[in-house]
């Protein structure tokens, strides 16, 4: 599993929806799913459309979900006639399903998946056994899913009208996927400048244009008819860039999903510098975006997130790495998770969970306990001397001494950030 995917695997296993997050970055790594060489790009752009009108990654997962479910329930040869009335390739689903439970038994093998927090009503006591790895919370998402799913079939169901009947935990639950997306593509951005442009900005390419099958595609005539000031997301996630002409004269974004700016603050960018200020600090993404708050903690707070993502990352690590016996990394990786969901609910100005907020707000760290922690610190050196790895590398978000530290810090960065000509994102 390539670093970022495994990265993005463990995202999804923290925040609770291993198996659709799975369906996300198997699609997000492959060809389209909809067939475009003996359909019109109009009928495939409005066909894919109808399962997800704002990322060609999730119209092409909630595809692959529904035709699951239709062969478990109906039969392959069913499967077949509904890919085909949505213009779909059923092989390339088959391919992207295969895929899909590869990935879900490699994280189940090494470990990453757990239940989440132990989810304690203020009245708990805050001593309780933390879950046994392998457990999956994401039933009631999935639920939403499959509620979804069970209207496409090969009549005219309108996949918009359920789409809009989702519940607010749905809708959290996109945010999450989208996290997961970001975590697996962070350096893969693009800004549209304008509700009128049709190009798009990246790190590499200043003038990229967007396919023209994708979902975000938009056409000349509804440019011109766009009024200033209008609502059109400005950033965008893309999975491949394709390129062609010398010095990349053209380049075309593909499998786009569109982003609010607080899921580039928290979740984007591979690499990241801080600009040391009391008064306006700044972070600045892959040397072309300068990140700033509408004030000076708004912008420390997404600092702290970053940081908390990180330390979430290697709490779960040192968790699989001792077969769920580290009660002590268990338990900061049960806090990381509660910790991200709940603000990733506040972020999307969605109410947030009341048991997530009830263990945040109980929560303590157990006491380490010595043997197994000097465990995985061995394990840990000895990784570390096999691969020869330095711990002064500067593109880390902060370091770990492996060697004095029980698990993850956090130190304030000390590089600081030339954000002249950069592209500046303020958020709200």
């Amino acid at each position: 599993v390539e670093p970022l995917l495994g990265r993005a695997a463990m995202l999804g296993a923290l925040l609770g929806v291993p198996d659709i997050a799975a369906a996300i970055l198997v699609v997000s790594g492959g060809r389209s799913p909809f067939v475009t060489s003996s359909h019109s790009k109009e009928e495939v752009k409005s066909k894919a459309s109808s399962f997800c009108g704002w990322s060609d990654v999730f119209s092409a997962a909630r595809a692959l979900v529904a035709w699951e479910k239709l062969c478990r329930d109906k039969g392959e040869k069913a499967g077949k006639s509904w890919a085909s009335a949505n213009l779909l390739n059923p092989s390339q689903l088959a391919a992207f399903s295969r895929s899909k439970q590869q990935l879900l038994r490699d994280m189940r093998r090494s470990g990453i998946i757990f239940e989440g927090f132990q989810q304690q009503s203020p009245d708990d006591d805050q001593e309780a056994d933390l879950p046994e790895v392998g457990g999956d919370t994401s039933s009631g998402i999935l639920d939403s899913w499959e509620e979804m799913e069970a209207s496409l079939d090969t009549s005219e169901n309108s996949v918009e009208e359920l789409i809009d009947q989702n519940s607010i935990d749905d809708t959290i639950a996109m945010m999450f996927l989208k996290a997961v997306l970001c975590t697996a593509y962070p350096a893969n951005l693009a800004r549209r400048p304008n509700p009128t442009s049709s190009t798009y900005a990246t790190r590499g390419v200043r003038a990229a244009k967007m396919s023209p099958v994708s979902v975000n595609a938009v056409t000349s005539h509804a440019r011109s008819s766009s009024k200033s000031g209008g609502t059109d997301p400005e950033w965008f996630l893309f999975s491949e860039m394709q390129t062609s002409g010398e010095k990349a004269a053209r380049a075309y974004l593909q499998g786009t999903t569109c982003l609010d700016e607080w899921q580039v603050g928290v979740f984007a960018g591979l690499m990241v510098k801080d600009l040391q200020s009391v008064e306006d600090p700044v972070i600045e993404l892959d040397g072309w975006i300068g990140l700033r708050g509408y004030d000076a903690d708004a912008t420390r707070l997404i600092r702290g997130l970053r940081r908390e993502l990180q330390d979430a990352f290697s709490w779960q690590a040192l968790y699989a790495l001792s077969k769920g016996r580290d009660m002590l990394a268990g338990s900061h990786a049960n806090r990381a998770a509660a910790l991200l969901k709940v603000a990733t609910a506040i972020l999307a100005g969605e109410k947030a969970d009341d048991a997530a907020i009830a263990f945040l707000r109980k929560w303590r760290a157990p006491q380490p306990s010595k043997s197994g922690t000097d465990k995985v610190k061995s394990k840990a050196r000895t990784a570390k001397s096999d691969a020869h790895v330095s711990m002064d590398s500067a593109s880390a978000e902060h370091s770990v001494d492996t060697d004095t530290a029980v698990g993850p810090t956090s130190p304030e960065s000390s590089v600081l950030a030339d954000i002249s000509g950069k592209t500046n994102a303020e958020l709200k």
